[in-house]
């Protein structure tokens, strides 16, 4: 071992095995100096991306290699050196071409150019990545069958894209692995992305990104799930953004908020509204969510939320996928910006709906070793079969901060809080549950003294205005679409849940009928109700 790496000693030579040696993407990479205990200098091996351009600064020596570790070019000299690759994409050679590292490299990614750097002193070496997006040609196919509500745009491969006659978001059904349903992503998506891209990279930049915000972006990436990387490699294929950009763009929306406004954590965000038997005239139930955030710096992304369906074909979880379950991998749907990723608001093909709003009022702590939150979402919606296994879900893992989970199906709803110490289950009563941001009253006793407890004559301006909704009594019986999407234009000051406001607002809602595997979002704001047959868009 050295510097924590295996290596096998061949007589002079050292070799490391290559699906130890770690990836760098945009950026800059230090390179310490490491020796072996015969105080010989080993060289410190890299993985390169597909493509990109690389500037190699403190360096004795080092040597750049293609994908079949076939030398490109080196150089002995200690001034600055620049290098530029370019490899073949995974699956492009042709049959019977020669075996790859990369083919043997596990959840790497794709492998474009190998890197082997030496320092020139102590101070060490960098490289410095510039990575560029793949220039694959996509060529889409004709549109494809036209669905409810929906107008036929592409097809790529096995993944349809559409848009909501109502809205014009994208939505999007993909089926395959999650690699190839990331390039079906990327291509059928391919200038929405760019577009949002751009736009919101230059808002960034503008509010202060700097590297210490990409170490953070590249810090969470980490936490994602390997099916969640599949994906954005995947879409970094046929996309024309690099990985590097998709994990800007797929950050982007938590990133905003900490430009706009230091204490968002501090203000109303989020809501969850069940409402069902005796209260509903059809008796089914209806889930209303609010998501809220940084309302007039997102409203002018609110054209790129999508409706994104998932059908995986592969159909075992995979050993040491963090949920501990087994069996099938379900498909589900993601409501977010396109290119995120992530899950906060999501149902699977079960029809187990959930949301996820922040409970830091109530416990401000984190747990930094704990998975993002919004990736454990995105592994449950794929392994969950059925309610229970969702909530235990929810229980059961470690959170990285403290939360308040809704999770819906046609027969139940229930909200789990969740501190970062515990959590409990607050059951559906006499058809009617909300949450918001701080948990519920009374305290529950065990956790006395572990919470931030709201004083006695302290309400959120949203539970007032619900309370008086339930306990109305247009409210007891009778209730409809119709009056759900009403609640959902009223704003506080109306005696709706929406909220309103300089900096902080709502900017997604979602309603789900999960007996008939319907949702409809829509932009807070934007526009009408995009009303989605999920049936129609899994399988």
């Amino acid at each position: 071992m050295i510097e924590g790496a295996s290596y096998l000693r061949f007589g002079a030579e050292l070799y490391r095995e290559a699906r130890t040696v770690p990836t760098i993407e945009a950026g800059t990479a230090n390179i310490p100096l490491v020796q072996d205990k015969y105080g010989a200098q080993v060289g410190q091996w890299l993985r390169l991306p597909l493509s990109g351009t690389a500037t190699i600064s403190g360096a004795a020596l080092w040597r750049l290699f293609d994908q079949n570790f076939h030398s490109i070019t080196s150089s002995r000299s200690d001034s600055d050196g620049e290098v530029t690759w370019s490899g073949t994409p995974a699956g492009a050679e042709a049959k019977g071409a020669e075996e790859k590292p990369e083919d043997m490299a596990g959840t790497h990614g794709a492998t474009g150019a190998w890197l082997v750097v030496y320092a020139s002193s102590d101070s060490g070496a960098t490289v410095c990545l510039r990575q560029k997006a793949s220039t694959e040609n996509v060529s889409l196919g004709k549109a494809p069958q036209k669905l409810s509500g929906l107008v036929p745009v592409a097809t790529y491969g096995e993944g349809c894209s559409y848009r909501s006659e109502i809205g014009g978001y994208t939505v999007l059904s993909l089926k395959g692995s999650w690699h190839e349903m990331g390039r079906q992503y990327g291509a059928l998506a391919a200038l929405e992305l760019k577009a949002f891209y751009t736009a919101i990279e230059k808002d960034l930049a503008a509010r202060g990104l700097g590297q210490e915000h990409r170490d953070a972006i590249e810090a969470t990436y980490q936490t994602y799930t390997p099916e969640m990387k599949q994906l954005m490699e995947g879409m970094a294929e046929t996309s024309g953004l690099s990985l590097a950009e998709h994990k800007l763009l797929d950050a982007s929306f938590y990133l905003l908020p900490d430009f706009v406004i230091e204490a968002a954590q501090a203000r109303a965000a989020c809501s969850g509204i069940a409402v069902s038997s005796p209260r509903t005239a059809d008796g089914k139930l209806y889930f209303a969510r609010n998501w809220d955030m940084t309302q007039d710096a997102m409203r002018p992304y609110l054209r790129y939320m999508a409706l994104v369906a998932f059908n995986p074909t592969k159909s075992e979880v995979p050993t040491g996928s963090g949920s501990g379950a087994s069996g099938p991998s379900f498909a589900f749907a993601n409501v977010r910006p396109i290119g995120q990723v992530y899950v906060e608001t999501g149902i699977n093909e079960r029809g187990i709906f959930v949301e996820l709003n922040n409970g830091s009022a109530s416990d401000p702590n984190t747990n930094p070793e704990a998975r993002f939150s919004v990736a454990s979402l995105f592994e449950f919606l794929r392994t969950s079969e059925t309610f229970d296994q969702m909530v235990q879900n929810i229980v059961n893992t470690p959170m990285d901060a403290s939360y308040i989970i809704q999770v819906a199906s046609a027969e139940r709803a229930v909200s789990v809080e969740k501190p970062t110490f515990d959590a409990r289950v607050i059951e559906q009563h006499d058809g009617a549950l909300y949450a918001l941001n701080n948990f519920a009253r009374p305290t529950y006793e065990p956790w006395k003294g572990k919470i931030v407890e709201l004083p006695d004559n302290a309400f959120d301006d949203r539970q007032v205005c619900l309370d008086r909704m339930f306990a109305s009594q247009e409210w007891q019986k009778g209730v409809d679409l119709a009056m759900v999407k009403a609640m959902m234009d009223k704003t506080i000051q109306q005696g709706g849940p929406a909220v309103e406001g300089d900096l902080f607002g709502t900017v997604l809602q979602v309603i789900v009928i999960p007996e008939d595997m319907r949702l409809l979002f829509r932009g807070y704001g934007y526009s009408d109700w995009a009303d989605i047959d999920l049936l129609e868009i899994f399988g």
